[in-house]
């Protein structure tokens, strides 16, 4: 996955968000809570788990955004970046990635509560398109515990990659043997 424009990243953002909806749309309440292997989390986990995780990158963004402005770091004014890609996250058939503590499901959230936070968490970067799109995210970095000091455009990636990585598990559980029908 690449782009290279904050509306482009913002496009791949806003299928993935639909996507991930789809995927949970009308599902059972056994096929939520369906644990095809023991150590693995179920499809509710998985969507409070994005929910957890978009959190805190939008409050990533902001921070970001926010340092950008502080330091005049100005947008291109054909609101071009340069090619930014998702290169730095490996596939999930090379590498599983565990999550830290603080974004690990608790497994007491409604796949409703946890699509409601993140309907919430879309809608504020949504709202700070108009700032996003004024600033040069490539100016600011911080750091990703897996991955190392990221751009802002970098973390804009990642939102959406993070969630497809989620939508290609939850595909997993519903092809797994002993899905609920």
């Amino acid at each position: 996955m690449s782009f290279r424009s904050v509306a482009e990243a913002l496009e791949i953002v806003a299928g993935k968000h639909s996507e991930l909806r789809a995927e949970v749309e009308g599902l059972s309440e056994e096929q939520q809570h369906f644990r095809p292997v023991a150590d693995r989390w179920t499809i509710a986990e998985i969507v409070e788990h994005v929910a957890i995780v978009q959190e805190g990158m939008g409050k990533i963004a902001s921070k970001l955004v926010r340092e950008a402005e502080a330091a005049g770091a100005l947008a291109k004014p054909d609101g071009t970046i340069g090619l930014v890609a998702t290169d730095f996250i490996p596939d999930r058939e090379s590498r599983r990635l565990n999550a830290p503590e603080n974004v690990r499901p608790h497994g007491d959230a409604s796949i409703g509560d946890s699509l409601g936070k993140l309907e919430k968490d879309y809608q504020r970067l949504q709202d700070m398109r108009p700032r996003i799109e004024t600033v040069d995210l490539g100016a600011v970095t911080f750091p990703h515990p897996a991955f190392g000091a990221l751009t802002g455009y970098q973390w804009l990636a990642l939102l959406g990659a993070h969630e497809g990585r989620h939508i290609q598990q939850i595909k997993e559980i519903k092809a797994s043997d002993g899905y609920p029908a």
